[in-house]
């Protein structure tokens, strides 16, 4: 089939890539436009954008992807069916009904639960043990439509963002190929069923650390987080984004915040016990280990997170 691919972030192209290697003809690629970004605020070009150029693919990064953009710019391809992977805009009703298969998107949950923009992220953060991805048809509603495929995927103690999103993309490029061969046989998607939840929009307080939590919640802050919207506390009045930490049993006993180190790690005091803190970003400072961060600061006395 012919196939219209939309997508921005990284984590778009597994799948993008699959679908170029596939018996299938990606006609054309549509992402969002270039955005600042940095301290300069240069404008940078969306994982998906930066691909679908190198690959000589018709890439179109439109403001509003609407019913006018499509007629005058992918009408001529004269696709079957398109494929969405966090393209970052809601399709209207008249879009959807351009193309004679429609619009299938790949989402990083198992729907119904955790609809919405940050499904991965949301799943951290309430410690669950299983995730999955989700092939569904777009219609009017949030991630509301009919379910072409769906699998699970167990939570690894280990995992993050980062990795489940790695891991998903994976499964969800199987998935679309086999989305696109249900469609080829004139089969149909099913309704979805169970509950319904939603993994909203995540914004940087959702990621600010109170060190009067328990562990458990923190590091589930911890693990939600990216380099971009990661969790973070204050020390000395200077933002500190923690990238990895994790739970030890420790008997060091003093205020929620308090930093020591024993064993050669940095160890923060939370509400119910002691977090051992591996991977930060000082602000200001590139990545670097904890104890690289608290090698560098002379009076160790005292120390403690605001």
């Amino acid at each position: 089939m012919k196939v219209i691919f939309a997508g921005t972030p990284k984590v778009a192209l597994p799948i993008l890539e699959k679908l170029i290697d596939s018996d299938h003809e990606v006609v054309a690629v549509i992402s969002q436009p270039d955005k600042k970004s940095g301290r300069g605020q240069e404008l940078n070009a969306s994982a998906v954008s930066v691909f679908a150029e190198a690959k000589s693919l018709k890439l179109f990064r439109p403001e509003i992807l609407d019913e006018d953009f499509f007629n005058k710019n992918l009408h001529s391809f004269n696709a079957d069916v398109a494929v969405v992977v966090a393209y970052g805009q809601i399709l209207s009703e008249n879009l959807l009904s351009k193309l004679t298969k429609g619009w299938i998107n790949v989402h990083f949950s198992t729907l119904p639960k955790f609809r919405g923009a940050a499904p991965v992220q949301h799943a951290l953060l309430n410690g669950e043990s299983e995730t999955g991805v989700t092939v569904f048809q777009i219609e009017n509603g949030l991630d509301s439509g009919p379910i072409w495929d769906i699998k699970s995927l167990n939570i690894m103690e280990s995992d993050n963002t980062n990795s489940l999103l790695d891991k998903l993309s994976a499964i969800g490029s199987d998935l679309v190929l086999e989305t696109l061969e249900k469609i080829e046989s004139n089969q149909f998607p099913v309704s979805q069923t169970g509950t319904i939840s939603f993994a909203t929009k995540l914004h940087e307080s959702d990621f600010q650390i109170n060190w009067s939590d328990s562990s458990k919640k923190i590091l589930n802050i911890i693990k939600a987080g990216s380099n971009d919207l990661a969790a973070h506390t204050l020390f000395e009045g200077n933002k500190i984004k923690i990238l990895r930490a994790r739970i030890i049993d420790s008997d060091f006993n003093s205020d929620p915040g308090q930093i020591t180190i024993a064993n050669k790690e940095v160890l923060v005091v939370t509400g119910d016990g002691v977090i051992a803190l591996v991977e930060i970003i000082p602000q200001g400072k590139k990545q670097m280990s904890a104890m690289s961060w608290l090698n560098g600061i002379q009076d160790k006395s005292g120390l403690k997170f605001q």
